[in-house]
């Protein structure tokens, strides 16, 4: 992981994004983008003045965003934190999208975000992306993270869960519990599942683990169910499944969601 994209919209508390960013630019020593989402045509920037003054509430909108943001990297300078600001400009009428997040970088947002009617269409994009995406529903404090979650197939796990896991080591004392969970819809034998995890804990080095096999009828749900369980601080979910927002809505703990090709 190279870059944390800061991820906002003119509803967004930005005290839950931004706060977050910083502890996590400051524990790893990463560099922040903040990332603000405007509702215009995705070629705003090729756009002449005659064409933009068609869009006069997508200006004032800019507008209002490069204040915020300017506002918010001074904030995060003070901090000796390296941080830059982009738009993303997003019209759902639009087909092709090229939204430039890149797997290297982590995207925060707020839960609220996700379950705003309008973001629906650039809600379903993003978790379509490669990124690894971790929502909140209040600032985390990575000081008192003290016990993570990971659940996957665990037949292998992404590079980019591995390096997560291996840097967060680096700087917390954190136990890891590793759970497989069998759904409704998706069952494994126990000893395979077990094996699995051996071999992923061997393999990528993985200190002070657990192993454990749960049962629910989401994955998300079990997830959760699983970490308030073991007093869990944040969940690491691997997962290639379609993600319900109701699932999301009701989710209160912190989770990192990582794409997978196959679960």
């Amino acid at each position: 992981m190279k870059k944390i994209i800061a991820f906002l919209d003119d509803q967004s508390d930005k005290e839950i994004v931004v706060k977050s960013a910083i502890e996590l630019a400051l524990l790893l020593n990463l560099e922040i983008i903040v990332c603000h989402l405007v509702f215009a045509p995705s070629n705003w920037e090729q756009l002449n003045r005659n064409e933009k003054s068609k869009h006069p509430e997508s200006k004032l909108k800019i507008n209002d965003a490069r204040f915020l943001m300017d506002d918010i990297l001074g904030e995060i300078r003070l901090k000796n934190i390296k941080a830059k600001k982009r738009f993303l400009y997003f019209d759902a009428s639009e087909t092709n999208f090229e939204l430039g997040f890149h797997k290297d970088e982590l995207i925060i947002m707020e839960k609220k975000f996700l379950k705003r009617g309008r973001n629906r269409a650039l809600r379903e994009l993003i978790f379509n992306l490669e990124p690894s995406k971790l929502i909140l529903s209040k600032p985390i404090d990575v000081s008192k993270i003290s016990d993570i979650v990971l659940t996957s197939n665990f037949h292998e796990i992404k590079s980019e869960t591995a390096e997560l896991i291996n840097n967060l080591y680096g700087y917390l004392d954190f136990n890891l519990n590793l759970v497989y969970i069998n759904t409704k819809d998706k069952q494994e034998n126990s000893d395979i599942s077990i094996n699995n995890m051996k071999k992923v804990i061997a393999e990528k080095r993985f200190s002070r683990t657990s192993i454990s096999i749960f049962h629910s009828e989401r994955k998300i749900r079990g997830a959760e169910l699983f970490a308030n369980m073991k007093g869990g601080d944040l969940i690491i979910l691997e997962c290639s499944q379609h993600i319900l927002n109701q699932e999301l809505a009701r989710l209160n703990l912190p989770i990192i969601i990582v794409n997978k090709c196959d679960d």
